[in-house]
């Protein structure tokens, strides 16, 4: 490259790790070249670079591309060379972000600090550590209370607060009815259920803000049946806990659960239903080819919501 001119420039830099984005080009008409370099007897720190474009020269020469520079043991000064054949005074416009430092200093434009500030000693260490946080974050849950109302044996229509149990874990008045409310319900999911009466067997379906049982007719849920459905459903887990007056509380995960009493004139007693977004792959239901044929053929039936010909009935 013939150089006509060059303009460089020196910034004091403690031991940490800094990213340089190159902005824009502050020269009209002309987009100038850098090289970024240790000055020669001004600290004794050291200094490693990883360029964006991957160039052996280790230029950066248009917008958009970025260094990441590590300064080590001492404070240095960085070198910042900018070059152009065409102008005698080039010039760039940096954004300096601050990744890591490990003693506090005003930061260029941007001031930021690993919490930790635990010392990388290598660029690889700094990659190391990010895939390590991206996969921690991949494994994390949220857990999202639903809200429940419903009719309760003595008290009448009740509506609780999300996260609370309708009815109890361990009482012994009959829930009659009930609706699943999803405050904030993101697009694309939605939750269908549906109960099996005494002497009614099992009602038709509902979805999300929807009533189903029976008020005024004494009649006790002998058990539910709760689903995920909608194209991005895929993302969530039902967490159910339930409670018969006899048989006590009952949990289910998964994404589509059945509870039910286990003993004959038992009925529900508490509800409680939770959603869990991004579960991580561990704990999901195992999905071999052989399960999934297998599973494919049981739950032929169970696909139509409309028609709950295969759920247990209770009668009395």
């Amino acid at each position: 490259m013939k150089v006509n001119s060059a303009n460089v420039k020196h910034i004091s830099l403690q031991p940490g790790m800094y990213v340089f984005n190159y902005v824009r080009s502050l020269t009209p008409n002309s987009t100038p070249v850098t090289v970024f370099s240790k000055r020669p007897h001004f600290g004794s720190g050291t200094m490693s670079c990883l360029y964006s474009n991957e160039k052996v020269d280790g230029q950066l020469s248009a917008p958009g591309e970025c260094v990441v520079i590590r300064v080590g043991q001492n404070s240095i000064q960085l070198q910042v060379s900018i070059y152009d054949d065409q102008c005698s005074n080039p010039d760039v416009e940096f954004k300096i972000d601050t990744l890591f430092q490990q003693k506090p200093i005003i930061s260029k434009t941007l001031k930021s600090s690993r919490p930790d500030e635990k010392k990388l000693e290598t660029l690889k260490d700094l990659q190391t550590e990010i895939l390590k946080a991206k996969k921690v974050q991949a494994n994390k849950t949220e857990v999202i209370p639903l809200a429940l109302s419903g009719h309760v044996e003595w008290k009448g229509d009740v509506k609780k607060k999300a996260g609370k149990w309708l009815g109890s874990a361990s009482g012994s008045k009959r829930i009659e009815a009930f609706a699943i409310d999803w405050p904030e319900r993101p697009k694309g999911v939605n939750v269908k259920y549906t109960c099996m009466v005494k002497n009614l067997g099992s009602l038709p379906s509902v979805k999300c803000g929807e009533m189903i049982g029976t008020t005024q007719r004494a009649l006790p849920i002998e058990g539910i049946r709760v689903a995920l459905k909608g194209k991005n459903s895929k993302d969530y887990l039902l967490k159910i806990q339930a409670a018969f007056s006899e048989s006590g509380a009952q949990q289910r995960q998964g994404v589509d659960e059945e509870l039910k009493a286990l003993h004959e004139n038992e009925f529900l007693t508490g509800l409680k239903i939770d959603i869990i977004k991004k579960v991580p792959q561990a704990m999901l239901p195992n999905t071999t080819k052989e399960q999934k044929q297998k599973k494919g053929k049981k739950q032929k039936k169970r696909n139509n919501w409309d028609n709950f010909d295969d759920v247990m009935v209770f009668k009395g």
